[in-house]
């Protein structure tokens, strides 16, 4: 071959895909469910996730009946709910060991096992970066999420912690859409971080590198996530747009041509919006 000319491969794989414009719902949602790897160990490290944040529930309990604490258990609001649910969660499980060695013992045993099992090391890292600062939360000398985005723990948390398996719900059925339809068009409102981003955009990738995707638009109401974005996805720059995006207000006034996409993505964001139907509303347009 001369320089300078084209490789072609002389061979191809033909791979068949399930088409997704012929399945009910029902027949998506198990086809979906059934590529999520489920791990043997995920109820015991459950088990054991729970006891370390136990921990960290009754030492802040505690530290709120210390004479320094007392002064900031809230009489109303947010924080109110904030106490009463970690008493209430407390009584729903066996006491704690009787010394704070043996606290201490078995925290450390149960962090290692979580650390073992599949993405647990960001998990437990998590829960340890919050529940360590929970007296410094409550006294409002750190914002909760100040402490949970110093570094890229945030980041690698929503990508890939424990218990993230929606993303492979989300990045299954995407991929599904993309499979019968090359050149899908995708809205992901609310992206935040871009964990489950990162999922879906790997999902689309080809074997030459390029998407299956002809566009992919990132927004989040808050500016400051896209400068972040466009770093952490500039592999698919080509297809990536970056907009600042609040489900709440008009698509329209905010620079959206309507029913101009053909998949929306809203993943651990609908709840946020004052009006549900509001919405809703928004995102059918």
């Amino acid at each position: 071959m001369e320089a300078g000319q084209d490789a072609r491969a002389s061979c191809f794989t033909q791979t068949w895909h399930e088409d997704v414009d012929l399945l009910e719902p029902l027949q998506i949602k198990d086809l979906v469910y059934k590529r999520i790897l489920k791990s043997q160990d995920d109820e015991s490290v459950l088990d054991r996730l729970e006891f370390v944040c136990l921990v960290y529930i009754y030492r802040c309990l505690a530290w709120f009946e210390s004479e320094e604490g007392k002064a900031h258990v809230r009489q109303d609001g947010f924080g109110k709910l904030c106490v009463e649910w970690m008493r209430n969660t407390v009584k729903e499980f066996p006491p704690l060991p009787s010394t704070e060695s043996q606290v201490t013992s078995e925290m450390e045993s149960s962090r290692a096992s979580i650390v073992l099992s599949k993405n647990g090391d960001v998990t437990v890292q998590m829960v340890d970066r919050t529940g360590e600062n929970l007296s410094r939360i409550f006294t409002r000398e750190v914002e909760p999420l100040q402490v949970m985005t110093e570094g890229d723990l945030f980041y690698d948390f929503y990508r890939g912690a424990f218990g993230t398996s929606s993303n492979t719900n989300v990045t299954e059925y995407v991929g599904l859409v993309a499979d019968k339809s090359p050149g899908v068009k995708i809205l992901e409102i609310g992206a935040g971080n871009g964990g489950t981003t990162y999922h879906v955009l790997e999902r689309l990738r080809k074997a030459d590198g390029t998407s299956k995707a002809a566009k992919y638009c990132f927004t989040d109401i808050s500016p400051g996530f896209l400068a972040k974005a466009a770093d952490r996805f500039s592999a698919d720059a080509s297809i990536m747009e970056l907009k600042a995006f609040n489900i709440e207000k008009e698509p329209k006034k905010q620079g959206f041509s309507l029913e101009s996409y053909d998949l929306i993505i809203c993943a651990n964001v609908l709840h946020a919006p004052r009006s549900i139907e509001e919405m809703l509303t928004h995102c059918n347009k």
